[in-house]
């Protein structure tokens, strides 16, 4: 079991995460979509980080209330592990969601292209990016399936896993798009170039 200043440790860190990938699927999404679970989660956060704040500031109230709670010290540790899980679960809709993007993203900007075009102009693509890119849904699948709130102590293995394989996603993109001109005068010629500029 973990100590509330530890627990605090998390849900910020995991925040500012859930934060930034947030920003992140902003930038990815030009039609600005946005994936409601990840503030239906923060929202559930919130409510009970207040929660425990009300039993640290009127341990009274507690033990006067309807279902008169004995030990406000347990009370107030339960509730930051609920707020814990879902600033968790938060994340993980937040690294689910860029995810998607980034390798969508990747998909279709590279459907433009022939199969000559990309071979001639990115011939990595296919033998290294491609193969990376499966390997990585992968990865994520089984970083996915092995979260469990409940392994508190290794709670940010996954969250530090899901972040480096969205940042290798993140470097994937940028190689893609570093192409795309390239990609455009041998496909298109000057004219098709010079009209997508």
């Amino acid at each position: 079991m973990i100590n509330h200043t530890e627990k605090w440790t998390l849900i910020v860190k995991i925040h500012n995460l859930t934060k930034a990938l947030v920003i992140q699927s902003e930038e990815l999404d030009p039609q600005h979509l946005f994936y409601f679970p990840i503030i239906i989660q923060q929202r559930d956060c919130l409510d009970h980080i207040i929660r425990a704040a009300y039993g640290w500031l009127h341990p009274d109230n507690l033990k006067k209330s309807k279902n008169a709670i004995s030990d406000s010290k347990d009370y107030n540790g339960r509730q930051m592990e609920k707020a814990l899980g879902h600033m968790y679960r938060a994340f993980f809709d937040a690294a689910d969601w860029v995810s998607i993007l980034y390798r969508e993203k990747i998909g279709e900007s590279m459907g433009n292209y022939s199969l000559n075009t990309i071979h001639t102009i990115f011939p990595n693509y296919y033998t290294k990016i491609v193969p990376r890119l499966e390997a990585i849904s992968l990865a994520i699948a089984e970083v996915r399936a092995s979260k469990d709130i409940v392994h508190t102590k290794e709670i940010l293995t996954g969250v530090d896993q899901y972040m480096e394989l969205i940042a290798e996603l993140a470097i994937y993109m940028e190689e893609v798009q570093k192409t795309i001109p390239n990609l455009n005068k041998l496909e298109f010629g000057e004219t098709k170039v010079n009209i997508k500029n």
